[in-house]
């Protein structure tokens, strides 16, 4: 059995922090949700002075302004009532940020396989979390990551005491007629799950998390986080390729496609056998425009290179359309055009 695992399997009772102990979000820093929001509810309204600009800096200042306020936890609510947008958007966006918190987040694997051992082998596990998000998201968000079968969440939002100065685990030690020494706590933030119960006199174990640094927009931070997370080994080398390199290529290609047929205004777009196959489905996937009607069309490439040819009939892109390689016999520039 792995030490440390021996070492936390001592205690009576096991708290497990959650974000980015139990769980990871897919973006390289916390607030780069609030981009996220921004890009999101941007998308929704389209016409320019509906858009909103700088939303990530005004929701930073405004937690600031209410953690100044109120001694111990905010909630997202107390937050929002600090952005000066109308009570309409300031709702819109509180429920975007609690989708996109739903949606980016992951369970970290090896903390949760330490979790799981630790059900079962009997022991009374909590959850202790320092985090403004409600209750009920929280919850929706152990579950989604497959993080169930925990005795208690002990969350400052909902207690309105904070890891940080110590007051929630007083208030842990107390509900659950613990002594200090009985109860082990694994989190990743140095004063809040480290100096600060250690000083109490409950026992610690310290959690590296590491991240990928992406300095770009929220949607490549994203993309990268998503990558990372796929590929954290190169044993499966065609999963590695697609996630590395052909994903990123189609994801982009895709976009840009949806783009221009929406500019172009069409509606039936038609993928031909065989590269259009996987093409078509990663269309699928990310369109979102019920206008757009996706086929796939099973043809020879001989078929087409007639019609083509007949829009120009030029020796370059005849050449196009052949084989790539350096010489080219006349027999097989005559065939590829179906001339005898």
């Amino acid at each position: 059995m792995d030490h440390k695992l021996k070492y936390i399997l001592k205690h009576d009772c096991v708290s497990f922090d959650i974000f980015d102990t139990l769980v990871k979000r897919y973006v390289s820093l916390p607030t780069d949700v609030f981009d996220i929001v921004e890009l999101r509810y941007n998308s929704l309204h389209g016409t320019s002075n509906e858009k909103i600009r700088g939303f990530k800096e005004l929701r930073i200042n405004a937690e600031l302004k209410a953690r100044k306020k109120i001694i111990e936890e905010v909630s997202i609510d107390e937050i929002y009532n600090f952005i000066e947008f109308s009570p309409a958007i300031n709702e819109e966006l509180k429920n975007l940020e609690l989708k996109t918190e739903y949606e980016v987040c992951i369970p970290n694997k090896s903390i949760v396989s330490l979790f799981n051992e630790c059900l079962k082998n009997g022991k009374k596990v909590i959850i202790t979390s320092d985090m403004y998000l409600p209750e009920d998201i929280i919850k929706d968000i152990l579950s989604h990551c497959g993080i169930t079968g925990y005795e208690k969440l002990y969350l400052s939002s909902s207690i309105k005491r904070t890891k940080r100065t110590g007051a929630l685990f007083r208030y842990i030690l107390d509900k659950e007629n613990l002594k200090p020494c009985q109860l082990v706590h694994i989190g990743d933030t140095l004063k809040s799950d480290f100096i600060r119960p250690k000083i109490m006199g409950i026992h610690t174990t310290m959690i590296t998390l590491t991240k990928s640094k992406v300095d770009n927009t929220s949607y490549l931070s994203l993309l990268n986080n998503v990558i990372d997370y796929m590929c954290q080994t190169k044993e499966d080398y065609f999963k590695y390729l697609g996630y590395r390199c052909l994903g990123p290529l189609l994801w982009g290609y895709i976009h840009w496609l949806i783009k221009n047929f929406q500019k172009e205004d069409l509606n039936k777009i038609y993928f031909f056998a065989r590269d259009g196959l996987i093409m078509k489905k990663a269309f699928d996937i990310v369109n979102k425009d019920e206008r757009l009607k996706s086929y796939y069309l099973e043809v020879s490439r001989r078929s087409l290179r007639v019609p083509i040819l007949w829009n120009d009939p030029s020796f370059i892109n005849l050449l196009t359309m052949l084989s790539p390689s350096k010489r080219i016999s006349l027999k097989s520039i005559f065939d590829g055009v179906g001339l005898n």
